[in-house]
């Protein structure tokens, strides 16, 4: 993993602030936070793409500002229950948000899933990797989960390249477990293990 990773965090002040606690999360080229309902424009940009919905789980055509305002809403949501730490990724140079991550937990099992999209412009530029590389340090050291997982479309290779970059293994292939778009689709399953726990 990458070694300019930092992340801070700060107690909100106004406790009526869903963020109550805030993770904000540093690397070389990108800053993560948490969204902000003025990010639905941007989001509604990027990701209202036939390309990136064809890979993402969680976007269907259109996706327009109002579906990307309930989507935040639904993030701030998770994030003051503490259930999924939805960071918006942004670019530092270009100071504008290009995609996003986030990690569910399942404090349980001492689990994450990890989850990541890119704008289509900024594919094949490792901010994908750089992104998710972020996310598995923030749940191992900030968390301190045991292990964490993500799954991705088998059609989407892309993917499977990021995750074995950021030191995960494949794990196995989960046939027919997802229907995308009216049709079933596999996904492939890695992991990787806190070492450190």
């Amino acid at each position: 993993m990458q070694e300019s990773i930092v992340f801070e965090k700060k107690e909100a002040k106004d406790m009526r602030n869903p963020y109550r606690v805030i993770y904000e999360g540093h690397t070389s080229r990108l800053m993560l936070k948490p969204y902000q309902k003025l990010d639905a424009e941007r989001y509604s940009i990027l990701a209202n793409n036939v390309d990136v919905q064809a890979l993402d789980f969680g976007v269907s055509l259109p996706f327009e500002v109002i579906n990307a305002k309930r989507k935040i809403e639904h993030y701030i949501d998770l994030w003051s229950k503490g259930s999924c730490y939805a960071f918006a990724v942004w670019h530092k140079e270009e100071k504008c948000l290009i995609g996003g991550t986030l990690l569910m937990v399942y404090p349980d099992h001492g689990l994450g899933e990890l989850g990541y999209w890119m704008g289509q412009s900024y594919w094949g530029k490792g901010f994908a990797t750089e992104a998710a590389s972020a996310v598995i340090h923030f749940a191992f050291t900030e968390l301190n989960l045991q292990k964490v997982f993500a799954q991705h479309i088998a059609e989407n290779d892309a993917s499977g390249h990021v995750l074995s970059k950021v030191g995960m293994s494949k794990e196995g292939v989960l046939r027919q477990h997802w229907v995308k778009e009216g049709r079933r689709v596999d996904l492939v399953q890695y992991g990787i293990i806190n070492e450190y726990a």
